[in-house]
């Protein structure tokens, strides 16, 4: 076999053997630091929280999670489409994983129907494989039935208790087929970014005009195609939610509630926007920025 048919039979070569996008939080566009999450809350890019005091991103590239809050489980998540076609398969979970403090933890992989409704999960507690205060990488086989309820699988870390505070550094979240862990995959930022923005995107600072006083001209194309149809939320350049600036040199708020206009959103993007308070001026250029949210 020739050199370049032995890489291209390679079973790395693909990219895609890591089921888990942004298994290394590489991406976080949303920010690299948040705080009392006790609500299901998006942090490093597809992996939600929930009962969390504080996800942050840490200088060596992990994600640091703390939650002190002893009302309510503790959990990281990611929602995995095409449960579907990983029906009767098997899957090898790993995570590099430094506990440093909380009782009955647990990896977990659940499967879910098409509503997100549990089915059924499985477990595997920490304190079985490491102790606390060690780092790690641990891995875990699973058998996922032939159920042909099964549409989404979520994979977890996750403290089953309400009484307990849960300290982790994580790193090198995977999920491929087969029974044997393989070397974490890291694919190219770019590429990571962008299977990131099929779900979520950000789009800043966009010079757009005013056509009357409550429409303004804002073409604009989603980088990636997302996987539903859209929520947006518009703020100005100074941060400020529902708003626009004046383009100019200082970009002034002007006070404006923007709204997208239903019958131009579609899945390649936006044609124009709508002032509902109509404080726009024909004919100036505002600077907007907007976040495209099609998350599970």
């Amino acid at each position: 076999m020739s050199k370049a048919r032995e890489i291209a039979s390679s079973e790395n070569v693909s990219g895609f053997k890591n089921l888990i996008i942004n298994g290394g939080f590489d991406i976080w566009q949303r920010g690299e630091s948040f705080t009392d999450m006790t609500d299901w809350n998006y942090t490093a890019d597809m992996f939600k929280v929930y009962g969390v005091s504080d996800v942050s991103r840490l200088d060596d590239g992990r994600l640091y999670l703390l939650s002190s809050n002893t009302d309510t489980d503790h959990v990281i998540s990611q929602p995995i489409e095409s449960g579907d076609k990983l029906r009767g398969k098997t899957l090898t979970m790993q995570v590099d994983i430094e506990w440093l403090q909380g009782a009955d933890c647990s990896l977990q992989l659940t499967w879910r129907d098409s509503d997100l409704v549990w089915i059924n999960s499985h477990i595997e507690r920490l304190d079985s494989l490491m102790v606390i205060g060690e780092r790690k990488v641990i891995t875990m086989t699973v058998d996922i039935p032939d159920d042909s309820n099964i549409e989404y699988l979520d994979y977890r870390v996750v403290t089953n208790t309400d009484s307990d505070t849960l300290e982790l550094k994580l790193a090198n979240a995977q999920l491929e087929l087969g029974d044997t862990a393989t070397p974490f995959e890291q694919r190219p930022i770019g590429l990571e970014l962008s299977l990131c923005q099929r779900y979520y995107q950000v789009m800043e600072n966009i010079l757009s005009i005013a056509i009357s006083t409550s429409r303004i001209n804002c073409s604009y194309f989603h980088s990636v195609t997302p996987r539903t149809l859209p929520s947006y939320t518009f703020y100005s350049k100074n941060g400020t939610i529902g708003d626009t600036s004046v383009y100019n040199d200082i970009y002034t708020d002007i006070g404006a509630s923007l709204l997208a206009t239903t019958s131009v959103q579609s899945l390649n993007g936006l044609l124009f926007i709508t002032d509902d308070n109509s404080k726009l001026t024909s004919g100036t250029y505002y600077s907007i920025s907007y976040t495209a949210d099609a998350s599970i």
